[in-house]
């Protein structure tokens, strides 16, 4: 609602004429605030769009003072139609959200916050998600399928603000709901998968939101969790698109800036529980980047990489509670030499994968010579890293009687990478050549590998895999990917008994999981 006074008594505005009233107005006095008595309207009132009225004597509420009377007066000469029009003109919500992206200092120094939205939600979205039991169920779901490897969204606040009656709903925050049904929702054996509509439904919705609506994380969660449906269901160019948008919408929103920062910065107005919240969804945004480009890594990057001083995320368990400090709080240098949450160790894997991509798009031509050798002194130390940090992320979730690490996927990734590559540089053509180029690390991960694919808890016989399908990550399956594929290459069309029996068997993993990551193992197969 514009400011009955128009836009002339903005507070960047010059004023007309420099009557000032004896006492504060009476809003500046109820909310104690410092008030400048400009009259007609203080610029407190002003900037707030809340009506100024000004006491005759203090403790009274009086009419119009004989100066109030004269400025009503007075400002009928500067206020027009057409100033009204443009006032509530710039208050529109577009216009708002382009002023802080044309003008940020001004937005700021305004503080003109966040603009108004629509809170309609469609009919077709609120037979998702329109009741609180419905919100409910779908977050118990998503809790326990993302607790592992993505909890970037604080379970505690979520639920505070979804479930809160007297709390109007966001657009935002149903956008982020109906992702939520949409990742935990059951995957289908048939070749058309049930899924697809409440895909689309998504997408839609998720266009008009972002169109729409003011910026908020809630908005780009919802962005991350279906880009991860996307990268499962290879939906391309779709999947690498939304990881890009996702890039940019994290940078608006300033995430980038609090990697290096223990709280946000005094603008923001963050709390602990929000800065910790946005950090980690951008940290879960540097993980989609970079997993995205394994397949070419000479492909430029959305976003640039942590560096040692990047905060992890902290405890995952107080994360949730939204019960720790923002003190608690560790680098990635110091993350190395201690114990770390299994999200804050999936970081560092990102990390080590940015690294080992970087490394790679700086060998990417000529092939062979003195290039491969180059390479593969180049990279041994990133290999050691890689090779010891799955180990000792191994004993911790040892500890924690964990069948499933995120942080050793990314990890035994970056090491079939590299190796990869190392088999482009030197130019192996035969099973031989494939063998005898094969690094010790890359050895020992196919051996972890390929005993724990044969663990009856995870391989194909009893029980099968499909029972916990839905909880193991993307990074799992990649990992299984990646891996059958390293197997290929060194049977190199002509496996022996041992490797052969290997491959069988990860390509029947890779197969009861295709219901729910549709990059089916078909192509490997072929290849066998």
């Amino acid at each position: 609602m514009p400011h009955k006074y128009g836009r002339n008594f903005s507070m960047d505005s010059p004023q007309p004429y420099s009557i000032c009233a004896q006492y504060a107005c009476l809003y500046c006095r109820q909310h104690k605030r410092r008030c400048d008595k400009t009259l007609p309207a203080c610029k407190l009132c002003i900037r707030r769009s809340t009506p100024c009225t000004y006491p005759r004597r203090r403790g009274q509420i009086p009419a119009l003072t004989q100066d109030t009377q004269k400025a009503e007066a007075t400002k009928t000469i500067y206020l027009t139609p057409s100033d009204a029009t443009i006032a509530r003109h710039y208050r529109k919500p577009h216009v708002t959200t382009a002023i802080r992206f044309i003008e940020p200092s001004v937005y700021h120094d305004a503080s003109l916050g966040p603009p108004s939205e629509d809170v309609s939600i469609p009919n077709s979205i609120a037979a998702h998600v329109g009741q609180p039991d419905q919100i409910y169920e779908i977050g118990a779901k998503f809790f326990q399928a993302t607790s592992l490897w993505m909890p970037i969204v604080c379970r505690k606040r979520f639920y505070a603000d979804a479930l809160n009656p007297i709390s109007p709903y966001r657009r935002g925050l149903i956008l982020l709901a109906l992702t939520m049904k949409l990742y935990c929702a059951p995957a289908s054996e048939n070749v058309n998968d049930g899924r697809w509509p409440l895909y689309q439904l998504v997408k839609s919705f998720y266009a008009d939101v972002e169109a729409t609506a003011p910026m908020s994380v809630h908005i780009l969660q919802a962005a991350v969790f279906i880009a991860i449906y996307e990268i499962d269901q290879a939906i391309y160019p779709s999947a690498y698109l939304s990881v890009g948008t996702c890039a940019r919408y994290g940078t608006a929103l300033g995430l980038n800036q609090l990697m290096t920062r223990r709280v946000g910065d005094g603008k923001s107005g963050l709390s602990g529980v929000e800065v910790e919240e946005h950090r980690r969804v951008w940290w879960a945004v540097l993980m989609l980047d970079r997993l995205l480009n394994i397949g070419d890594p000479g492909r430029p990057l959305a976003t640039e990489d942590p560096t040692f001083d990047s905060f992890l995320p902290i405890n995952d368990r107080d994360f949730n509670d939204g019960m720790f400090r923002p003190e608690d709080a560790i680098t990635i240098s110091a993350g190395f030499n201690q114990k770390t949450s299994l999200f804050g160790g999936l970081c560092q894997a990102t990390y080590l994968l940015g690294q080992t991509i970087k490394s790679i798009s700086s060998f990417l031509s000529p092939y062979g010579g003195s290039q491969a050798i180059r390479f593969e002194e180049d990279t041994a130390q990133l290999r050691r890293t890689l090779h010891a940090y799955v180990q000792m992320v191994e004993k911790w979730t040892a500890v924690r009687k964990l069948q499933y690490c995120p942080a050793s996927a990314i990890c035994y990734i970056a090491l079939f990478l590299l190796q990869e590559h190392h088999w482009k540089q030197t130019g192996a053509a035969t099973a031989q050549e494939i063998r005898s180029t094969i690094f010790y690390e890359t050895e020992s991960a196919l051996e972890t590998i390929s005993i724990m694919a044969k663990d009856p808890d995870v391989g194909c016989v009893d029980p099968p895999i499909s029972r916990v399908a839905g909880e193991l990550s993307t990074l799992f399956r990649q990992m299984i990917y990646q891996t059958t594929a390293q197997f290929i290459m060194v049977g190199f069309g002509d496996p022996d008994a041992d490797t052969k029996d290997k491959i069988e068997t990860l390509t029947g993993i890779l197969h009861i999981m295709q219901p729910r990551w549709h990059l089916s193992s078909k192509p490997l197969s072929e290849s066998v």
